[in-house]
């Protein structure tokens, strides 16, 4: 199931850095820009979450070693959610700002 997660996440940071780089003349709702931060912080969230879960969860069972059917693997794909929640948030900030904050036609090329 992490996994899934975990690529739902990658998928949505992909999707952003396409939409982005097509959109020549910024058409992107701020609106859109703004959900898919939030969605990246429920992404670093449940990562987070995951995470310290699925270590108290295999510690209290007393798993040794990584079994494939145990906690301690899933333990690999919380940090990756964690990962791409966080890049997805990074990088939907980084955008909106660059689409809505900064003043256009201040930079004068040298």
């Amino acid at each position: 199931m992490w996994a899934g997660v975990s690529a739902a996440f990658a998928i949505l940071f992909i999707h952003l850095h396409f939409a982005v780089r097509r959109d020549h003349e910024r058409t992107i709702p701020r609106l859109k820009f703004t959900v898919i931060l939030w969605i990246g912080v429920i992404g670093f969230l449940a990562g987070i979450i995951g995470l310290i879960t699925y270590i108290v969860l295999g510690t209290s069972h007393h798993e040794n070693g990584v079994d494939p059917k145990g906690y301690y693997v899933v333990c690999f794909w919380t940090p990756k959610t964690l990962a791409w929640g966080f890049s997805t948030f990074m990088a939907a900030r980084a955008f909106r700002k660059s689409y809505y904050d900064e003043e256009l036609g201040l930079v004068q090329n040298a």
